[in-house]
């Protein structure tokens, strides 16, 4: 299937994505605290565009992003979803890291085989984009679950039109997309976003 890949058809997409929410979703500057020992903030989309840049001249993720190209970026988004959910463990910031809030580099998670939400779903994206999910297509969000505030990747289907939680810590679904509930917010898992952003926008 052929799919558009003009901006204006991903700035549509994202409207799209969202306009059952009621919510009026602007384009936005966002910092992010991301190592909380050394105060450093990083602009959300920036952060993810530094993140796949790093990706492309690492010799072991683009290795394990060809591994996981299927036969169309609904079957890829899925075998990196479930490839980063079986090599790698969840682990606590403190535990990992020592600090209280810090998003690892990728090729430091990658290192260590573990992370919390926002590095374990990060790695998804990075995988995802190496592998030719177009950026357009893919989204990380921030946002309230029914546990507290949680990181996790939104997938706009080309095929089916809908869109899915992508997530490798939270309510993690390994199935396949036509298998998948389409995403949508509710009291019993994710319950609000705040932000919306890939490697170009950021909406809040």
């Amino acid at each position: 299937m052929k799919i558009k890949t003009s901006k204006g058809f991903a700035l549509k997409l994202m409207s799209n994505m969202f306009q059952e929410l009621n919510h009026n979703w602007l384009t936005s500057t966002v910092s992010w605290l991301i190592d909380d020992k050394y105060r450093t903030y990083k602009q959300l989309n920036k952060y993810l565009e530094e993140q796949v840049e790093s990706g492309r001249s690492d010799g072991a993720l683009l290795y394990i992003a060809n591994k996981c190209k299927g036969k169309d970026v609904d079957e890829t988004i899925i075998n990196v979803l479930r490839y980063v959910k079986n090599n790698f463990t969840y682990k606590s910031d403190k535990i990992n890291w020592d600090k209280t809030e810090y998003w690892a580099p990728v090729l430091e998670i990658l290192k260590k085989k573990a992370d919390d939400c926002d590095g374990l779903n990060t790695m998804v994206y990075v995988l995802a984009r190496l592998a030719g999910v177009p950026q357009y297509l893919l989204y990380c969000a921030i946002g309230n679950v029914n546990s507290g505030g949680h990181f996790w990747c939104i997938y706009l289907s080309p095929k089916t039109g809908y869109k899915y939680a992508i997530d490798a810590t939270y309510w993690y679904d390994g199935s396949s997309i036509y298998r998948r509930q389409k995403f949508r917010l509710t009291q019993e898992k994710y319950q609000r976003i705040w932000y919306v952003f890939n490697e170009e926008w950021a909406f809040k």
